[in-house]
């Protein structure tokens, strides 16, 4: 009987989880792992407050893991058209991440699945 009303009075944010998985977001293109997403997710909430972010700084958050690791999910979020790398014009060591057109379809969808799951719909 539990179960029956916990499915009911589903969380908006286990709706959410549910809606992402069942559009099938992930098929939009290559699939992200949790650290490739967060980073994306990291990047792209600096480049909507008009900051870039520079990939030495993406490479310092060793709480996410190993700079290695890092760099690699980066080089991967970049193959796969997720980020561009725009070199600094000034000094050609600094390299910023800037978030594709990939990237915002891939926020625009989930937006829309969490408005959803927000209104229940």
């Amino acid at each position: 009987m539990e179960n029956t009303r916990f499915k009911k009075e589903l969380p908006s944010y286990l709706r959410f989880i549910q809606l992402v998985e069942s559009i099938g977001l992930m098929k939009l293109s290559p699939e992200l792992d949790d650290l490739e997403a967060h980073l994306l997710d990291r990047i792209a909430i600096n480049a909507l407050s008009g900051t870039h972010v520079q990939i030495g700084e993406m490479l310092a958050l060793s709480q996410l893991g190993s700079q290695a690791t890092i760099h690699n999910r980066i080089k991967r979020l970049t193959a796969n058209g997720y980020l561009s790398v725009r070199i600094d014009q000034a000094d050609a060591r600094r390299k910023y991440l800037i978030p594709t057109s990939l990237a915002k379809k891939r926020f625009d969808v989930l937006s829309k699945a969490l408005n959803k799951a927000v209104l229940g719909a």
